[in-house]
């Protein structure tokens, strides 16, 4: 070889042992998204926060929560306003202000049709089809279901449920369950109010309280029936209140609460022979109503300038391959790909295959007028509850409160 072409080639390959290493070595600008959250303490959020960074080396999330303990929604507002997150959390800011937008993420799943698992086609027909998009998804999710004590049951020879139950089915069985004797409760949804409880017959029963404008519409005769249904049972005793003590040594036959609380049981070997879990009850004519619930949502804010980032993040954790990661670090969560889930001999299948959806609650507009009318609606039933409020005039009395709520909206 001739000394200039050797000289040549010396210099060819040195250029492109160059290029190649500033191609190897070149590492991606580090992208700060900032992530607001009331739960950074809570299960499962540094999980996800560790896998996220992980799996963008590039990406690191910084956790912002509210400026106090005792926030209140106004503040916590204001302090969204001016920080601009790019990320939420579990919390959605469109509840409380108008002025912030979120992304719709519906593009991604319509995108991923074909590699959606059973339950994320579900959440998506469902969700898409309320709000014609979707701020919030998550790759885990809940349902509402029922925790059946056996023993009450076979105790007072009641009959226990199919697959499937009518709500007339649920409190005739929580009645029947009722022994004020023996401390034995009916029904009772765990940690909630007496609002709450109302919401949640109402949604089992296909009722909305409000409409599409955010109105009250609790003037429907249905409503009256759900209401007074619940008003009798706590009168009667078949209702355990949420206030009461847990460790008191009362035993309730139905209780109404998330199917997570399967995890707190796979450790008992006699779980099925006391406990059954039952799917919502429902009204003929509605249909069935156990959701998907999405837990703990993420969300994108619109005025976010890292919105491709942020949707990079969420777009991983909804894909199958982030699915045997989730199961490792959150094993007492669902994941939307039902092979990864773990609840030992517990089976939920059947809870899976009995999934419906919930009346539209208009949510976005929801809290303006639910705010006050929850207030009145504990009120009356603690009233009740005491003696002071007589069950033939309570519902007159919300209506009235309600009439008045929607004259100043």
């Amino acid at each position: 070889m001739k000394p200039f072409r050797f000289i040549a080639l010396i210099l060819l390959v040195s250029i492109l042992m160059a290029g190649c290493s500033q191609i190897s070595f070149k590492r991606e600008e580090t992208v700060e998204l900032k992530i607001f959250t009331r739960y950074a303490s809570g299960y499962s959020y540094n999980e996800l926060v560790q896998l996220v960074e992980a799996r963008f080396p590039n990406i690191k999330l910084n956790t912002i929560v509210p400026s106090k303990a005792d926030a209140t929604d106004e503040q916590i507002v204001a302090q969204i306003l001016e920080e601009k997150p790019d990320l939420y959390y579990s919390y959605d800011p469109m509840i409380y202000t108008d002025e912030i937008e979120l992304i719709d993420l519906s593009p991604m799943m319509i995108k991923e049709q074909d590699q959606l698992s059973d339950i994320q086609q579900k959440l998506y027909n469902q969700v898409f089809a309320d709000a014609g998009k979707i701020t919030q998804l998550s790759p885990t999710f809940s349902m509402p279901v029922v925790f059946i004590n056996r023993s009450m049951l076979q105790d007072k020879n009641v009959t226990e449920p199919g697959q499937a139950w009518t709500w007339d089915e649920f409190r005739t069985i929580a009645s029947g369950a009722y022994d004020a004797s023996l401390r034995r409760y009916g029904y009772e949804l765990k940690y909630y109010n007496w609002f709450t409880i109302l919401d949640w017959a109402g949604r089992v029963n296909g009722l909305s309280m409000t409409d599409e404008n955010g109105r009250l519409i609790l003037d429907q005769p249905e409503w009256e029936t759900v209401a007074t249904q619940i008003a009798e049972d706590n009168l009667n005793g078949v209702i355990r209140q949420s206030n009461m003590s847990q460790d008191n040594g009362d035993t309730v036959a139905l209780q109404i609460t998330l199917l997570n609380d399967v995890f707190q049981h796979t450790g008992d070997a006699q779980f099925a022979d006391k406990w059954l879990i039952a799917p919502m009850p429902y009204v003929p004519n509605i249909g069935l109503t156990t959701p998907y619930l999405l837990f703990d949502p993420f969300a994108i804010d619109s005025r976010s300038e890292h919105v491709n980032e942020a949707y990079q993040v969420i777009e991983y954790l909804m894909s199958k391959d982030a699915a045997p990661e989730l199961a490792a670090k959150l094993p007492q969560t669902f994941l939307l790909f039902p092979e990864y889930n773990n609840t030992g001999e517990i089976s939920i299948e059947h809870l899976l295959n009995s999934q419906g959806t919930w009346v539209n609650q208009h949510y976005d507009r929801y809290w303006d007028s639910i705010g006050e009318i929850s207030k009145i609606i504990d009120n009356e039933y603690n009233g009740m509850t005491s003696g002071s409020i007589s069950i033939a005039n309570f519902w007159s009395n919300i209506l009235r409160a309600a009439e008045q709520i929607n004259a100043e909206l």
